[in-house]
Parts: structure tokens; C-alpha cells; sequence
């Protein structure tokens, strides 16, 4: 069922795998190395997550390459893909795509509750933050969990494309909920728009299941060049 929503949610083919818990699987001697002394939740998160990455790349006819992150720009997908993980508690997910049709994707799950107190203003803009306003039942919804769980799948798309580390700040959603009951928020599409621009570069969705935010996004293929994507320009 999850792994059919996130393929779902792209406007392209994508090969998505999800598991629960702790999922077997031989580590590269890279890896190893990158986990060592890694507690013990964050080595099964590691191990099954690149599991569902492996299993995900086989549908591109690819075998079982080594994934560890560099720096900003995270995973080193094989040539010719780009993809995504997440995980949160004991769900993982991983989604793969052929470059050839999108430049960078990203993937996050989140809980569908509310954020911490005191995280709003680190994560939403003044903009943002308007519709609580204008919305006071939106309150204590999971709103804003929403946002923040857009932002970092458009994180995981933006970075890995451009090499360019991308602040929550840095960017504003908007969203298909114009002239739609605000208190419907259980699915959406959204554009990411960097500050200083005015129109999106990254665009997303998200959907509300079995209890978490799934929310995908891309870069469509010829979105390329980072100096007309840079946050900072």
C-alpha cells in the first residue's frame, strides 16, 4: 500500500519499496565503515532503509551498488538514477527514478501530528504562517508538520541536483488548497519557491496514510542549472 502511494504521487515512473522494522541485508565494506560505532537504532535504519534502495534499483535492471552519503549533496545514486529514503520509527521507504526524467527527487515521511511547540518559526515562513491566522481551527492540526515534511522532501531533491544546502528559510510552499476547505488537508500538491523567485522550481505532494505525512518531490529533468536555483541569489 505505501509503496503505491509514493509511486503515485510522482508525475513520472518511480520505483518505490517500504518496510517495517529491521530488514536483513549484507553491507559493502564502505558501509561498515560509515556505521562504525553508529548506535544501535541508527545502524537498523541504515541497513533496512538501503535494503528498500537495493530492492527499488533492481527494477531499473541495476544490481546491488554500495549507497553512502557525501556531504550536502547525500546519496551517490548509480549512474543514470537519482532517488530517495526516509524513515521514521519503524517505517523505511526508498524511491528510485532514471535521471532521464528527473533531474533530483526526494522523499519524507513524517507523524501526521502537529510540531513541537517552539519549532514553528524555525521551519515556516511569516507567509507561511498566515493560514493559522487566517484559519485558527488549523491550529493545532498537523499543518505545519505538513510544510516541514514538504520542505525536506524538497530538500532531498534540491541538494544532491544543485550541491547547494537548502534552509527551511530559504524557501516557500504553495499549495492547490486555494478555495478548497482549509481543514481538508489530508492530500495536496505544492510548488517550492526560493526566496528572491517567483515562480516554483521544485514541486511536490503529499498524502495523509496509515497514520503519516508521505510527501514526495522533484526536479524535473532540464531544471539543472544550480546558479537559477540558488536560495541565495
Amino acid at each position: 500500500m505505501c509503496r503505491q502511494i509514493y509511486e503515485g504521487l510522482f508525475p513520472v515512473q518511480v520505483y518505490a519499496r517500504v518496510a517495517w522494522g529491521m530488514h536483513e541485508e549484507v553491507l559493502f565494506a564502505s558501509e561498515r565503515t560509515y556505521l562504525r560505532g553508529a548506535a544501535r537504532q541508527r545502524r537498523e535504519e541504515f541497513i533496512s532503509v538501503r535494503a528498500c534502495a537495493r530492492d527499488a534499483l533492481r527494477c531499473l535492471g541495476l544490481s546491488r551498488p554500495p549507497l553512502i552519503a557525501h556531504a550536502i549533496r547525500g546519496l551517490q545514486w548509480p549512474e543514470g538514477t537519482t532517488g530517495s529514503l526516509t524513515h521514521t520509527g519503524q517505517y523505511r521507504a526508498a524511491v528510485v527514478a532514471s535521471s532521464q526524467d528527473v533531474t533530483g527527487i526526494g522523499i519524507d515521511a513524517e507523524s501526521a501530528l502537529p510540531l513541537p511547540e517552539g519549532l514553528r518559526d524555525r521551519i515556516l515562513t511569516p507567509g507561511e504562517c498566515q493560514i493559522f491566522r487566517r484559519t485558527p481551527a488549523l491550529e493545532n492540526s498537523a499543518w505545519d508538520r505538513i510544510i516541514f515534511s514538504a520542505k525536506e522532501a524538497a530538500y532531498k531533491a534540491y541538494a544532491p541536483a544543485t550541491g547547494r544546502f537548502l534552509d527551511f528559510l530559504d524557501c516557500e510552499l504553495t499549495t492547490d488548497l486555494q478555495g478548497k476547505d482549509p481543514l481538508r488537508i489530508d492530500s495536496g500538491r505544492f510548488g517550492v519557491v526560493m526566496k528572491g523567485r517567483d515562480r516554483a522550481l521544485i514541486n511536490g505532494a503529499w498524502i495523509i496514510a496509515n497514520g503519516l505525512i508521505h510527501s514526495a518531490a522533484w526536479i524535473m529533468s532540464g531544471v539543472t542549472a544550480a546558479s537559477s536555483m540558488s536560495p541565495n541569489c
